[in-house]
């Protein structure tokens, strides 16, 4: 099975990475197709390749937290159609349910579960880019 993941989760990489003044097109970043950076209809690629970019960029810039620097600038909204979905969700049960029913449409190598125990609920996410 090949994981795809929505060509949006790149494109927000690379705007993350044009406002922290780092050049993806270097040597120490994959290839990525230009197409995907031209357009912005819903294309598919390779969940691989956005591991690969999120790895090539904590080495370039040297930070063991670029992951959560990351996450801490990207916007969910700024997603594909699931955001959309997201952003209706009265409770975080409902976003939940609509993530796993959805989500694989936007990315078939993210994973949902939940762990219940007792008065705690721990929501999993789990990746498989290869």
């Amino acid at each position: 099975m090949k994981f795809l993941a929505s060509a949006s989760a790149v494109r927000r990489l690379l705007a993350y990475l044009d406002e922290i003044g780092l050049d993806y097109r270097s040597a120490d970043f994959p290839d990525i197709d230009r197409a995907i950076v031209a357009s912005r209809r819903p294309l598919l690629v390779s969940a691989r390749l956005i591991v690969d970019l999120l790895e090539a960029s904590a080495r370039s810039t040297g930070w063991d937290d670029f992951g959560l620097r990351y996450g801490q600038w990207i916007n969910l909204r700024g997603l594909d159609i699931i955001s959309l979905a997201w952003q209706e969700a009265g409770s975080i049960a409902e976003w939940y349910a609509l993530a796993q029913r959805y989500v694989h449409l936007e990315n078939n190598s993210l994973q949902y579960s939940l762990l219940r125990k007792r008065n705690t609920a721990v929501l999993i996410h789990s990746i498989t880019p290869a």
